[in-house]
């Protein structure tokens, strides 16, 4: 009973160095998982500067993101004047569009691990 593995789990270690699968480039006891395929597609086959430039770009994204958000704070005064909606009810709904977004990532995580990225953005 000791020698089946736990279901779901993999072995990240390789310390006899007998396993076929692919290891780590620096460390070769590591093993990776999961496991490359040869497709220049496939993000674990990114060059480091294709990676830097991916990350880079998704923090991009991101700052931009929360900026739009944030970016009518400055003129709640104005608006106040303008509308005469409450300072207090223009932060409340700036709050649940923050609220909002972290709630749509919950929605949308599991819909785009099941169908694929592309349909999640469509929705």
């Amino acid at each position: 009973m000791a020698d089946i593995p736990v279901p779901g789990t993999v072995q990240l270690v390789d310390a006899t160095g007998t396993s076929t699968l692919q290891h780590g480039k620096s460390e070769h006891d590591i093993i990776l998982v999961p496991q490359p395929t040869n497709d220049p597609n496939d993000p674990l086959n990114w060059s480091p500067m294709r990676k830097l430039n991916s990350s880079v770009w998704q923090q991009i994204w991101t700052f931009f993101a929360a900026m739009v958000i944030s970016g009518l704070t400055p003129a709640y005064l104005l608006i106040q004047e303008e509308t005469g909606i409450p300072i207090g009810d223009l932060n409340t709904g700036n709050g649940l569009m923050y609220l909002f977004f972290g709630f749509g990532t919950l929605l949308t995580q599991p819909f785009a691990l099941n169908f694929g990225r592309c349909p999640a953005a469509v929705i």
